[in-house]
């Protein structure tokens, strides 16, 4: 083998020597410690995660990506879907303590415990809404809380500040309906205090602004319906306010609404059965039953569906004086969106009035000998054919021109 053949060998080989060294280098030995602790377990990696403490060795999100980085509490106007927090009886030692922590920090801190929270506004799509103007209800005694600001290109604000336990805020921006929501950090054997900080720590608050599309004036009243007799079909009008004639000045037939209501066990007061049934008056009339979002503004939808209506609402309560047995209403954070006066045309085209009921809907007899019954409820009803919207505009009750109408939701 010639010399230059042998350096070749030899000046490969410590290339190839040195190239595993810096290699070895490169890549940390793990600390002693860590190589004998135990793994964590599932319940210690997800309280570690909802309390969003950062660990180190790791580039920290920001932005978007830390609003909903792994771990962090997402809660949806308000409501908060899964809680992994400690909870424990309250009848307990330790919920005792906890309750004496609290007591100590909400009169040491004199303001509550530290808090911070990063809400993330969004529009009815989901898309981020910049520019929005939040209000947080945190402050801090010796110094300016950060509960008052706009959110960036993201829709994020974060808010820090002293809070005793329940977190009010508002949110706003020209254009939108203003939402305005509670969310409390306790809960029933909740532990909701750590190191004198309310957890989860720096939750995710993700809030719905709902977009002004189309307001319109309409016909709102908070009517109360006397109803002459029992099991018969009474007609209400509603762009009238009034039973249709000739039981009150109504000309069209909007509802149909009949009352029953007896006694079948015994003659005691707290001893009945009442039943309401609020009935469509034509072919393509109906109804629909849906939750209010009452963090907005706007508690419905903002347009009547032009399909999915059913030709009645049924109510029903039967109770003793010590027993309710069957109970369907509408409640108060329930409504009902109606079609009405809908009409055919020849060549198959319809048209159709829209608006809606807030609940609740109360019912009953008007006097105790039960000939006679009552209804309440508070309606919207626009009086343009074929305008599915159901955005009042809050200043133009048809019924009282001119009278701003300042009730939540609107």
């Amino acid at each position: 083998m010639s010399k230059r053949t042998v350096w070749a060998v030899v000046t490969v080989a410590a290339c190839a020597a040195l190239l595993l060294l810096s290699q070895r280098k490169a890549k940390p030995a793990m600390p002693a410690d860590a190589a004998k602790a135990p793994a964590a377990s599932v319940e210690d990696r997800e309280r570690d995660a909802i309390m969003n403490k950062p660990e180190g060795g790791s580039p920290t999100p920001s932005g978007l990506a830390a609003a909903y980085a792994q771990g962090v509490v997402v809660i949806t106007n308000a409501m908060l879907a899964h809680d992994i927090r400690k909870k424990v009886s309250r009848s307990s030692d330790a919920f005792a303590q906890y309750k004496r922590d609290r007591h100590r920090v909400n009169r040491g801190g004199y303001g509550g415990a530290e808090t911070k929270v990063t809400f993330h506004v969004v529009d009815t799509g989901g898309v981020s809404v910049p520019g929005a103007l939040v209000l947080a209800s945190l402050n801090r005694p010796f110094g300016a809380a950060k509960n008052k600001g706009l959110t960036d290109d993201d829709g994020l604000f974060t808010a820090e500040g002293l809070l005793l336990s329940e977190l009010i805020y508002t949110v706003e921006k020209e254009g939108y309906y203003q939402t305005r929501q509670e969310f409390s950090f306790e809960g029933p054997g909740i532990i909701s205090l750590e190191n004198g900080r309310n957890i989860p720590w720096n939750p995710t608050l993700r809030v719905t602004l709902k977009q002004i599309r189309k307001p319109v004036p309409m016909h709102m009243k908070r009517t109360e319906i006397t109803l002459p007799a029992k099991d018969t079909d009474f007609e209400y009008d509603f762009s009238a306010g009034d039973l249709v004639e000739p039981y009150g000045k109504g000309k069209t037939a909007d509802i149909a609404l009949r009352f029953r209501f007896e006694r079948p066990r015994s003659p005691e007061f707290a001893d009945y059965t009442q039943e309401l049934e609020i009935k469509a008056v034509r072919e393509g009339d109906g109804f629909i039953l849906k939750k209010k979002d009452e963090w907005s503004e706007l508690a419905s939808v903002a347009e009547a569906p032009l399909s999915g209506y059913t030709p009645v609402i049924h109510l029903y309560y039967d109770r003793t004086p010590t027993e309710i047995f069957r109970q369907v209403d509408l409640a108060e954070n329930e409504y009902v969106i109606f079609r009405s006066r809908t009409i055919s045309a020849p060549d198959g085209s319809t048209a159709s009035h829209y608006g809606k009921i807030y609940g609740n809907i109360a019912y009953g007899i008007l006097e105790n000998d039960a000939k006679e019954g009552a209804v309440r409820f508070r309606y919207y009803f626009n009086p343009t054919p074929n305008d599915r919207s159901l955005e009042f505009d809050g200043k133009s009750n048809l019924f009282d021109p001119g009278r701003t109408d300042l009730s939540w939701p609107k």
